[in-house]
This record gives structure tokens, sequence and C-alpha cells, in this order.
């Protein structure tokens, strides 16, 4: 197949990463793949990924335009040019471009996938106007199940062919230490965007609650992130571990190319978002055979069975954030061993390359034919586990 992989652009992300795996993937199966984007925030943001995507053999093209209505044209142009068998594209304001980009007709076929659990709070006919435009595509795809219930609930006539496709984790990158080395820290590692929904301001106040409670936990939490000086988000962040004297324990790093030797070396990973869709920081960290403590939010339940590989929190609660990290801490270890073991036998189970792969080359596959409904809902590996 020719397929046509769309997204915004290549910053640095969780949906942009699985772009370039999936990209790349196809590529090496023998598809014919190239990867659109239409923005750019500087010259170098897409440096990265543009690289990892050549040496798969996989095209970059970037679409320039100085207005929205002209973005739509340039992009059709250059679809009806190259003519892709089928487009697959990414997160919100992108399928939105590639939909109406297909009006008033199509020659390819069109799959839109969406890799965030909208907030119940954000605005509803909003939301249903944007997943309306979906009827113009073939099929959705999503990364949790909750996305999955969300959307057919806002479409119902569309959702059998709403399909369910969990990220995939380079399980041979994103694996278990020989290794555990402690020194007697505590160490937990924070993977995301520094942003409000990741809310690490709620973690900040947590381990101020620690502190005070439990003096005798040497904790230190590494943050890795999007780190731009300007944001108001990151300024706020570090104002408040400062405010609370916390410089010691909370470190603010940019984003880390090497992310598996952060997970390696951490007992932990923590993730207190407010909404997630799959987030690939808690995929990585139990592909590495950590526990998570994470947000009882979303998909959470089908990620972190309580007690298992984990534990849940209330993301808008410092204090059961913090009990959290302590009941962590107080595990005997071989508690902690075994928690880290569930972890990788899950990732095994549900985050595999190869069956990502496989569900999206069928998806594209009946797209690109038009054949409607013939893709069928993947079990849920998740429910085996428990």
């Amino acid at each position: 197949m020719k397929i046509t992989v769309a997204i915004e652009s290549l910053i640095c992300g969780g949906a942009e990463r699985q772009v370039t795996t999936l990209a790349s993937a196809l590529s090496k199966s023998g598809h014919d793949v190239e990867v659109l984007t239409y923005y750019r925030r500087t010259d170098g943001d897409f440096d990265s990924y543009v690289q990892l995507l050549a040496e798969s053999g996989v095209k970059h093209v970037f679409i320039s335009a100085s207005s929205r209505p002209g973005r739509l044209w340039a992009i059709r142009k250059h679809l009806k040019r190259s003519q892709p068998d089928v487009v697959l594209s990414f997160l919100h304001w992108t399928n939105m471009t590639m939909e109406l980009s297909s009006l008033p007709s199509r020659r390819w076929g069109l799959v839109v996938s969406e890799r965030t659990s909208l907030p119940a709070s954000s605005n509803r006919l909003r939301r249903i106007l944007m997943r309306r435009l979906h009827g113009i595509a073939d099929y959705v795809t999503c990364n949790s199940r909750t996305n999955h219930d969300a959307i057919c609930r806002d479409i119902p006539w569309k959702s059998e062919r709403v399909i369910t496709v969990y990220n995939s984790v380079d399980l041979r990158r994103f694996s278990p230490n020989d290794e555990h080395k402690s020194n007697g820290i505590f160490r937990l590692a924070y993977v995301g965007r520094y942003d409000a929904n990741k809310n690490h301001l709620g973690v900040v106040n947590a381990v101020a609650k620690v502190r005070r409670r439990r003096p005798d936990i040497d904790l230190q939490i590494d943050c890795y992130g999007d780190s731009l000086k300007e944001d108001s988000n990151y300024q706020s962040l570090k104002i408040l571990v400062r405010d609370l004297g916390l410089e010691e324990i909370i470190t603010l790093h940019g984003v880390r190319a090497d992310i598996e030797e952060v997970y390696k070396s951490s007992h932990a990973v923590i993730l207190a978002s407010f909404c997630e869709g799959l987030p690939n920081s808690v995929c990585e960290a139990m592909a590495c055979g950590k526990p998570v403590l994470m947000s009882d939010v979303c998909d959470a339940r089908h990620l972190v069975q309580e007690g298992r590989n984990g534990f849940l929190f209330d993301p808008a609660d410092p204090v059961s954030i913090a009990e959290a990290i302590i009941r962590l801490y107080d595990l005997p270890e071989e508690d902690h061993v075994a928690m880290g073991k569930a972890s990788r036998e899950s990732a095994v189970q549900m985050f595999d390359p190869d069956a990502m792969v496989a569900k999206y080359e069928e998806i594209l596959s009946a797209s690109s034919s038009r054949v409607p409904g013939t893709v069928k809902q993947i079990p849920f590996v998740s429910d085996t586990t428990k």
C-alpha cells in the first residue's frame, strides 16, 4: 500500500513518537510510506524524528501555507498528486484538517486516530461537532478504552468502525535492567510535558506533604519534559519547587533521548495527569519492569492493577498522591520486585509492536478497499492479567 501518515508536527511528544514508530514499521513491512506535517514552531522542531524516519526509508513532506484555507487546498493538492491508497491522521486538529481536505470527494481511504481522552469538562458541543466530521472517514482508531466508549457515545452510528489499538513499545529497548541500585535514595521518574494537565504542581504539593509526614524517606523525583523557559506552566512549577524548599528533592530536566535509562535507574514512575489516553511514559516504564504510581483516570485501571504492579491515586488530592508514594516506599523489597515483574508481564502482552502494526495494516487495507465494518475490535488483553 501507498500510505500517507499525517500529524501536525513532529515535535517531542507521545503521539509524535508513535507516528514515527508506526510509519517506520509499516515501511519495513514493505509499504510505501510518507509522513506529512504542516506546522513548525521552530526550524529544529522535527529534526530528530525526521532523521529516524529517513533511516527507515520514510519520506517526510512538509506542507507550508499562510492560512487554514490555503493549507486545506495545499494538502488536497498534494494528496491528489501523490495518490496514496490510504491516509492515516493523528490528533484532533489534524483529523479535522484531513477530513476537510477530503471534501467534496476523495479517491484515497481515510483513517483518523484520536490519541487523548478528552476530559468531561471539555466543551461537549465542540467535541461532538469535531467527532461528527469522522463520518467522512472510513475508520476511527484510538488508544484507550475510555476514548473508544466516548467516541461511540458521541457518534453511535460509527461505533462498528471505531477500533482501539494500544500503543506499541520497543520491548528490547525498554526492558528490565539486571541491577537494582538504590544507594538509599527512593527515586521516582516523572516523564511528560510541563503542561497543566500533567499536574506537576499536584506532585510538588504531595512531595511537601511526604517530607512533613515521613522525613525518613530520602526521596528524589526527576522530571523530564519540554522545558520551555517562557512557558507559564514551567515557570510556575519552578517557583513552587523553590518556594516549598524542594529544590534538592525535585529536579526539572529537559527532554532526554535515552529515556529508557531514566526508567531503569528509578524505583518507579509517577504520572499525575488529570486526563490521559494511553501515556507512553507508563507503558515504557512497565516494559522496563517498574511499578507505576498513576492517576485513577481514563484507562489507568487497565494498566495498573492496584497492589499488583502499582498504586492509583486521585490527581486532584495531594494527600492521595502522597499516600501512594508512601505505600510504595513501605513495601518490602520482594514485593517491589514482584510489582516490577508484573508490570513487564503486562507490557509484553499489551504493547507488542508486531501486534499493533498488524492491526493497523488490517485497518488501512480495509479503508483503502472501502470495505465497511470488516475490522473487528481487539480483545483487551489487560483483562487476562487481573
